[in-house]
């Protein structure tokens, strides 16, 4: 499992670490002492889990989770106990750790981590097991000259960014050198509908269509006129 460690006190990511450190299969990736860093970072990499406190300099922690669209888990760090009602309503935030943090209770946070991985795990299995065939599971992508394999019934959306498209599956966001019309062949599934010359979307996963947007889980996403009506034919079809 990989992670990074979010936050401006040297001294809080060196406890991090440390701690971080006695879990054997737990890897940091790095750590940062402001948003900038840690956006960017976040919006080209894959990451398990983010350490993250929340009072940090320019943006605070509830502010990087909305700007960096960050599928990763998160457990928040702070020497403040009244954000807690607060995180509740960011869905990847799994932990709220007091300040300073006692080994003991990091603990807890890392087995309530597993216990909730384990939870989505057979829930994704459930669901994949009782669904029908709806063609070819997988996508291959080239990252770093790697192939990564992508479950297609795990991708909410792609979205074109210049030289690079985001695929942001149900845990993550994969970031790779291509175009929106190569990941649209690659796919070949019907399920898949561009909604904007940005955005490619899985329409298993539309909540709702309203005032020129369109609702995937806890995103939203914009939809141009152009492309509507096809979107309203495919859904009141299904």
């Amino acid at each position: 499992m990989t992670c990074i460690i979010v936050d401006d006190d040297l001294m809080a990511r060196e406890i991090l670490k440390q701690l971080c450190s006695e879990i054997e299969d737990l890897v940091v990736l790095g750590e940062f002492d402001n948003a900038g860093k840690a956006v960017s970072f976040l919006t080209q990499n894959a990451v398990d889990l983010v350490f993250l406190d929340i009072m940090l300099p320019v943006l605070n922690g509830f502010e990087i989770l909305e700007s960096s669209g960050t599928s990763s888990r998160v457990i928040l760090t702070t020497s403040h106990s009244q954000f807690a009602l607060k995180s509740y309503e960011y869905e990847n935030v799994v932990d709220y750790l007091v300040k300073p943090i006692k080994p003991k209770r990091f603990l807890q946070a890392i087995s309530n981590l597993r216990k909730r991985i384990r939870h989505e795990d057979i829930t994704e299995s459930t669901d994949t097991s009782s669904s029908k065939d709806k063609g070819k599971e997988f996508i291959y992508v080239n990252i770093d000259r790697h192939l990564i394999q992508v479950p297609i019934d795990q991708i909410l959306f792609v979205e074109a960014q210049r030289d690079y498209v985001h695929i942001q599956t149900i845990r993550r966001i994969i970031r790779v050198h291509t175009s929106l019309k190569s990941i649209r062949e690659k796919l070949g599934d019907e399920r898949f509908l561009q909604i904007h010359r940005s955005f490619l979307v899985n329409t298993d996963y539309i909540s709702d269509v309203k005032n020129g947007h369109v609702y995937v889980k806890s995103y939203v996403l914009p939809l141009s006129r152009g492309n509507r009506p096809a979107l309203m034919e495919h859904l009141n079809r299904a």
